[in-house]
């Protein structure tokens, strides 16, 4: 304390004010957790400058000093009070951005108050405050309007420059060769196509509330929601079935983590080249055992509770990358992952009607590609059909633009280090995140029969970025996308069958259900494919 007040009078001597502040609403915060009160009250009195004129994290920071001194002297009721006046501030921040990866980064400001709250629902007996501050900050930035990128010749000359680029890459990686001129020139340009894309400001209209448990559990109907919330190394399953809301304990957190990798990596396993089939086998064999163990830590617990319903499943952190439909109690049971309750019911209305328009493409490089496309046209009435040299990135955007379906059998990327340059591999190159921001109506439901889509960054308050995720956020109801790689022939089989039942007037949810229950042991990958989004586990003509 007396090193942080000898810093912040240093500082306040050299002019700068704003930074002592911010030092003494440090030292206000260690003084708390000394349990030094009257100290920390004296320098948070003293810090109001910067509560009034500061920046939003300078807010934040004030108000979450705040919280930690009224909890620290009892009032958890006005500890929650501060953290939710936070929170509100926050969204109306995030609501001003313009751009997807900024929302999703300005969450990180409030995620330790969010947990200070939760921590204090958790220490009580009401599943209803759990389930609130479960959602206060998940996934916020996805409930609000979509992101559209500046419509700029600048950007989008960048962008097919990068497509030009990307694909000389590729070239030179599958000959083997590394070309470090050309990274740097793709680093460059990713870096001036995100500088770009960040000059649009958002409509400051931010997410309306948190879902009531009444509210969840009319749109659930005969379905049922699972929540799963992780906190200071303990994951917890919130459940609504009915009008009852119940909490359950499910143990560490980095058991379900460590088994999940092992789970992954075997799935990987399966999809490699060249291996003898005693190779794969003893993957699948990994596979499984890994999935029977998920399945006893994450769905037994909740056994008795769900029965046999279809569910709407909220993960969280790493858990986002969990093939479902792998886990023994749910194969065969219609299931939609969501990125949170809130935005679920968000969207549980119909969709406008729009004329029926069908889009089926087929990448370059996948054997099996135009059989697959070939396969699923012949289930619809005068579908668009793109393959070849015609699946180009300007042709694929314009047809699903406005589109009921669309299926995309392509090489898909996930880009770890850079979310939003994940891609779809098409003609003329990749078509990733920051131009698919660009349809003006993304289609009802798309199929993605492509390698990893459906993974997702989780940042900080479960904010997610990926190609997946942009969809979302953009407004499309439904994605059926793997969280794993994708063997390429199997894939066939179970698009037709799956493309089959919906053509029978199935939800994607029962009939991705349908066909992964169909799949053979060999198959097991293919149960990486998920439902995402915010469509109903029920039947119902798509």
């Amino acid at each position: 304390i007396r090193s942080g007040r000898r810093a912040a009078a240093t500082l306040a001597a050299a002019g700068w004010r704003d930074e002592a502040l911010r030092v003494r609403l440090l030292v206000a915060r260690g003084a708390v957790e000394l349990g030094a009160l009257a100290v920390a009250r004296r320098e948070l009195a003293d810090c109001a400058p910067l509560r009034r004129r500061g920046s939003v994290a300078d807010r934040v920071d004030a108000w979450h000093v705040e919280a930690l001194l009224r909890r620290s002297s009892g009032d958890d009721t006005g500890a929650q009070r501060a953290a939710r006046s936070a929170l509100r501030l926050l969204d109306s921040y995030r609501a001003a951005l313009g751009a997807s990866d900024l929302r999703a980064g300005a969450s990180s400001i409030g995620v330790e108050l969010a947990q200070l709250g939760l921590r204090i629902a958790l220490a009580g007996d009401d599943p209803r405050q759990v389930l609130e501050w479960a959602e206060m900050l998940r996934a916020s930035a996805l409930r609000l309007a979509p992101v559209t990128p500046p419509d700029s010749t600048e950007l989008r000359d960048r962008a097919t420059d990068l497509r030009r680029l990307t694909v000389e890459l590729r070239r030179a990686e599958r000959v083997g060769r590394s070309d470090r001129a050309l990274m740097a020139h793709q680093a460059a340009l990713e870096a001036s196509i995100r500088r770009l894309s960040r000059h649009v400001t958002g409509n400051g209209v931010s997410a309306t509330g948190i879902a009531s448990t009444k509210q969840i559990a009319q749109a659930l109907g005969s379905a049922a929601l699972v929540e799963l919330v992780a906190l200071d190394g303990t994951l917890t399953a919130l459940t609504v079935v009915g009008p009852r809301l119940a909490r359950h304990d499910l143990g560490s957190v980095a058991a379900v983590q460590e088994e999940l990798g092992w789970l992954r990596f075997s799935l990987a396993r399966i999809t490699r080249r060249g291996q003898s089939s005693a190779q794969r086998a003893a993957a699948r064999a990994g596979a499984q055992a890994s999935a029977q163990s998920l399945d006893h830590r994450l769905i037994a617990p909740l056994a008795r509770v769900l029965g046999q319903r279809g569910l709407v499943i909220v993960p969280t952190g790493s858990l986002h990358h969990l093939p479902w439909p792998m886990l023994p109690s749910l194969r065969g049971r219609p299931l939609v992952v969501a990125p949170s309750a809130a935005a679920w019911v968000d969207r549980q209305v119909s969709p406008r009607p729009r004329r029926r328009k069908i889009v089926l493409v087929a990448g370059p490089r996948l054997r099996h590609a135009c059989n697959e496309v070939a396969g699923v046209r012949d289930l619809y009435a005068s579908p668009i059909v793109l393959t070849g040299n015609q699946a180009t990135v300007g042709a694929v955007m314009g047809a699903l633009d406005g589109a009921t379906v669309a299926h995309l059998a392509c090489h898909g990327h996930f880009r770890s280090d850079s979310p939003l340059f994940s891609s779809l591999e098409l003609a003329d190159g990749p078509l990733n995140v920051y131009e698919l921001q660009r349809l003006s109506r993304p289609p009802d439901l798309i199929v993605l029969s492509a390698c990893d889509l459906a993974i997702s960054d989780p940042r900080p308050g479960d904010e997610l970025l990926g190609f997946a995720a942009a969809l979302i956020g953009m407004g499309a109801r439904t994605i059926i996308a793997s969280v794993v790689p994708v063997p390429d022939a199997a894939a066939r089989r179970l698009m037709i069958a799956l493309h089959g039942d919906l053509t029978a007037g199935l939800s994607p949810a029962v009939a991705l259900a349908r066909a992964q229950q169909a799949l053979r042991a060999s198959e097991s990958a293919l149960a990486g494919f998920v439902c995402l989004g915010t469509a109903p586990t029920s039947f119902g003509a798509v």
